[in-house]
C-alpha cells in the first residue's frame, strides 16, 4: 500500500502541476522571426531528408538559415544532403575528420545570423505546433531555452517500449515547468542566441551536452522549458542499440547531477519525484529477480499443496483472497504508468495500453538494475574529467 500510495501521490501531483502550467496565458508568435536551424549529421543518410523537407513544411523559407554538418559520414549522407541542396537552401559543413557532436555545432554556432536558433537532429521529423509553441514560450524574457519531447517514428518491441518512457517524461519535464526544467532534449530544441553566447556555447566534456546546458543556463538565472508538443525520431530497435543510448543518458545524467549538484537540489519537485523513483526501482528489481527465478509460483503453490492436505475450506479461501490481493497489488502497480500513456495517446484507444505489462515487469527493472553500473561511470567521468577532451 505504501508504494501505491506513493505512486498515486506523484500521479496526481504531476497532473495538477501540468495543469497549472497550461492555464498560463501565451499568445503564438503571429509573425515568425528569422531563424537559424541546425542540423548535425553522422550518418543519417537515411533519415536527414525527411528531416529537412518536415522543417520547410513548417516554416517560411525566406526565412530560415538553415546549416547542415556532414560529421565525416560514412555511409550515402553526403549524396543525400547534396541532392537536398538542390530543392533547399542549405549552408553546409563537411567535416575531413569525425569531430563529435558538440564540437561541429559549437563551429555552425560561428554562424549564426538570427536572434534564436533551433537545433535539429537529422533523425526527427518537426511540426508547426512544435515551432510554434516554441516561440510562443522564447516570447518570456526569462525563458532562453525550450525543448521538445519525443515519439518514436519507428515500430517494433523496443520502441513501444521507449514510447511508454517517452510519455512518461513528457508529462514530468512539463510539470517541472513551473519551477524550471531539468533538462533539454537534443532532439529538437530552440534557444536564444544571446543565451548561447552567455554560457559559451556547449561543453564538450559533457556527456549530455543537452542537460548540461540546462543546467549551465538555470545557474546563469534563466528558465528553461519543457514543451508538451512531441516532435517524431528515431530509436533504436534493438537490445544492444537501446543498451548503447541508456548507458549514454545515464552516465551523462550522474556526471550533470554531479557537477550541478547545488543546483537540481533546490527543485522541490524533482527532489521529492527522485526519492520515489528510487523507490519504485528498486522494487521492480526485485520483483523481477523474484519473478525470472520463480520463487513467488513455487512459494504459492507450495503453499497451495499443503493447504489441499489440510482439507479446510476457510484456508482455502483465504489462500484465494491472498493470492488476488497479490495479484491487485501487481495490477496497481503497471497502472502507475497507465495515466501518462493513455492522455498522450487517446486516439490509440486500449490496445497502447498493453505493452505497459512487459514495460512493467521487464523493461524497467532491467534497465534499472543497470543504472548503478552507470551511475559509477558517471562519477567516474567526473572525477577524470579534462578540460577540452571530447565527453563522448
Amino acid at each position: 500500500m505504501i508504494l501505491q500510495s506513493l505512486l498515486a501521490l506523484m500521479t496526481l501531483t504531476i497532473f495538477g502541476s501540468c495543469r497549472w502550467e497550461q492555464r498560463t496565458p501565451r499568445a503564438l508568435t503571429k509573425n515568425k522571426p528569422p531563424l537559424t536551424v541546425i542540423i548535425p549529421c553522422y550518418n543519417d543518410g537515411e533519415s536527414i531528408a525527411d528531416t529537412i523537407h518536415s522543417l520547410f513544411l513548417c516554416y517560411p523559407h525566406d526565412l530560415l538559415h538553415c546549416i547542415v554538418i556532414n560529421d565525416a559520414s560514412t555511409d550515402d549522407s553526403a549524396i543525400q544532403i547534396a541532392n537536398l541542396q538542390t530543392d533547399y537552401p542549405l549552408t553546409v559543413i563537411t567535416n575531413e575528420t569525425n569531430q563529435g557532436k558538440v564540437a561541429s555545432v559549437n563551429t555552425a554556432c560561428k554562424q549564426i545570423t538570427t536572434d534564436l536558433v533551433l537545433f535539429l537532429d537529422a533523425d526527427v521529423t518537426i511540426n508547426p505546433e512544435a515551432i510554434d509553441d516554441m516561440l510562443a514560450r522564447l516570447n518570456n524574457p526569462r525563458v532562453w531555452a525550450v525543448s521538445c519531447p519525443y515519439q518514436p517514428s519507428n515500430d517494433g518491441f523496443w520502441a513501444r517500449m521507449q514510447a511508454i518512457e517517452y510519455d512518461m517524461l513528457r508529462w514530468l519535464q512539463w510539470s517541472y515547468n513551473n519551477v524550471w526544467a531539468i533538462s533539454l532534449w537534443w532532439g529538437c530544441h530552440m534557444v536564444k542566441t544571446q543565451a548561447l553566447k552567455h554560457v559559451n556555447y556547449y561543453r564538450p566534456e559533457a556527456i549530455t551536452e543537452d542537460m548540461d546546458l540546462a543546467f549551465r543556463l538555470t545557474k546563469a538565472g534563466r528558465i528553461v522549458h519543457q514543451s508538451l508538443i512531441p516532435i517524431k525520431t528515431i530509436v533504436p530497435d534493438t537490445f544492444a542499440k537501446r543498451w548503447k543510448q541508456k548507458k549514454r543518458w545515464n552516465s551523462g545524467g550522474a556526471q550533470c547531477f554531479i557537477i550541478y549538484r547545488r543546483i537540481w537540489i533546490k527543485h522541490p519537485l524533482h527532489l521529492i519525484f527522485m526519492l520515489i523513483f528510487q523507490y519504485i526501482g528498486i522494487s521492480r528489481v526485485w520483483w523481477l529477480i523474484q519473478t525470472m527465478a520463480l520463487v513467488t509460483l513455487i512459494h504459492e503453490f507450495w503453499w497451495l499443496i499443503t493447504l489441499l492436505q489440510i482439507s479446510r475450506w476457510t484456508t482455502l479461501l483465504w489462500w484465494w483472497i491472498r493470492f488476488l490481493w497479490s495479484l491487485i497489488n501487481k495490477i496497481g502497480f503497471m497502472s502507475f504508468s497507465a495515466p501518462y500513456v493513455w492522455f498522450a495517446n487517446r486516439d490509440q484507444g486500449w490496445k497502447r495500453l498493453l505493452w505497459i505489462i512487459p514495460y512493467t515487469i521487464i523493461y524497467t527493472p532491467l534497465f534499472f538494475w543497470a543504472w548503478w553500473r552507470w551511475l559509477y561511470l558517471g562519477i567516474r567521468v567526473v572525477i577524470n574529467e579534462k578540460q577540452g577532451i571530447r565527453g563522448w
